[in-house]
């Protein structure tokens, strides 16, 4: 199966050209320097970033969920395994 390329019509509903432009930019960069992240959630990271760039700009400064353990960590798993 070949993957297709497809431009949802939420990727662009409510951005101007600039933001448009800035969002295909910055999914491009985040895809090259983070391949192993599926592109699903690259793309919603960069459109959260484009839409709301105060709120962006304040959680990478305030570094509250940078000691959050995951929720996905091998550890956690291991406790709902059992």
């Amino acid at each position: 199966m070949i993957a297709e390329r497809r431009e949802l019509e939420t990727f662009t509903k409510d951005l101007t050209p600039e933001q448009v432009a800035t969002k295909k930019q910055l999914t491009l960069e985040a895809m090259k320097s983070h391949p192993e992240i599926p592109e699903y959630f690259v793309e919603l990271c960069v459109d959260f970033c484009v839409r709301h760039p105060e709120e962006a700009t304040n959680q990478r400064l305030r570094k509250e969920w940078e000691n959050l353990p995951s929720n996905f960590s091998p550890e956690s798993l291991q406790k709902i395994s059992g």
